[in-house]
């Protein structure tokens, strides 16, 4: 008879139930005294247990982690009953191409340590009106793996847990171990260690011409569309930064108007021009008859009008009636005329990809406003209410 084994397995990354993170939800923020938590570690080993609790078979767990205190990998044997995986893990196969002398490795909950963040509360100034703080969220990097060297690989021999000769036939174990090697920053000295393949993962070369080439474009402020992910993007590069053995792109977007962070695989090829026509541009030919409110105007209706005959995404520089002032880009849009008190006002409608939400915003308050040379695909025609709430005042 089968039984289960709480769903774990050699291989597998798993963290005390006191974590915070669970299988497939591993981005949640964190807050308070995070160095209290425990470490993300890889199953190693794994030893069933006598008898049954609960209807499930039990087992003794190894588990591996890497302290920034010890500046070592750490282990320690854990019940099944203290764990929960968060992260399956497929059997790792050996192929000697893909784990020959010199492959750059790391333990494999590298990712998502690489991935936690942090929120801090924040108190500025002697305002007594700062009541509530302002949060700041960071990364929060603990445990990190090192970046290590592969020296060798060989077949891991199996040893019964209490170091008899006669190995244990039940005990589950890594088919191959990796000897690794790496800077000791504690020492100051090379470090060495056997680590089962199963809790290591081969960090990819990275392809040092495509970085070059991202280096030239931040230098002419070069811009780069990326149509076919979930949420278009438009990226200008500002930085390549390393982190761990991986390397990321710090970019501004011009979609959603905030920096963020990507890989450099996204960034193919650059656009020729990100904006095709500015408004307004404050024209007084044969502008006699008009006033300046007028001609400030028309050339803001001009700039949509040519934005919606190409289907191009805007961009617009908006103050609220507060009078603070935000990049906005919308798609999908249209121009309504509503009646208010003093008379008939002029508003665009669409979707804002800033707040990710359908937006109005009042036309004659759009300080600036670009039609930018990407475009985006015809959305289903609806009829959208406009209420209040909708309102970007």
């Amino acid at each position: 008879m089968n039984l289960s084994t709480n769903g774990i397995n050699v291989g597998d990354i798993v963290a005390l139930k006191s974590n915070p993170l669970f299988e497939g939800l591993s981005s949640i923020i964190m807050s308070g005294e995070c160095e209290t938590l425990s470490p993300l570690m890889v199953i190693t080993e794994t030893v069933p247990t006598r008898g049954q609790k609960n209807g499930l078979n039990t087992l003794e767990c190894n588990c591996l982690w890497y302290s920034h205190k010890s500046w070592q990998f750490e282990e320690a044997w854990l019940s099944s009953d203290l764990l929960k995986v968060v992260q399956t893990v497929d059997d790792s196969t050996y192929e000697e191409e893909e784990w020959k002398t010199g492959t750059l490795v790391s333990l494999s909950t590298l990712e998502i340590e690489l991935g936690k963040r942090k929120s801090f509360l924040k108190y500025e100034g002697n305002n007594a009106e700062d009541k509530q703080g302002r949060s700041t969220i960071h990364h929060f990097h603990s445990f990190l793996s090192p970046v290590m060297h592969v020296l060798e690989v060989r077949k891991n021999v199996p040893n019964s847990r209490s170091g008899k000769s006669k190995p244990n036939p039940n005990k589950k174990i890594s088919e191959w171990i990796v000897k690794c090697k790496w800077f000791n920053a504690d020492t100051e000295k090379m470090s060495e260690a056997f680590i089962p393949l199963v809790a290591l993962t081969v960090i990819p070369t990275p392809d040092v011409a495509h970085l070059r080439q991202i280096d030239e474009a931040i230098k002419r402020k070069s811009v780069y569309f990326i149509p076919d992910q979930g949420i278009p993007a438009c990226f200008q590069p500002l930085d390549i930064i390393y982190r761990c053995g991986h390397y990321f792109i710090r970019a501004y977007d011009y979609i959603q108007n905030k920096v963020v962070e990507t890989k450099p695989e996204s960034l193919i090829d650059p656009l020729d021009d990100l904006v095709l026509y500015v408004a307004p541009v404050f024209d007084l030919t044969d502008s006699d008859e008009k006033t300046t409110y007028e001609i400030l105007q028309d050339e803001r209706l001009k700039c949509i009008d040519n934005a919606e005959a190409a289907n191009s995404y805007l961009r617009i520089k908006y103050q609220n009636k507060w009078g603070n002032t935000e990049w906005r880009t919308v798609s999908d849009y249209e121009v309504i005329s509503l009646s208010e008190d003093e008379g008939r006002a002029q508003y665009l409608r669409g979707f804002c990809h800033t707040r990710n939400e359908e937006r109005t915003f009042r036309i004659d308050r759009i300080l600036k406003m670009q039609q930018l040379s990407i475009t985006f695909g015809t959305a289903a025609e609806t009829v959208v209410e406009t209420s209040t709430s909708e309102m970007a005042v």
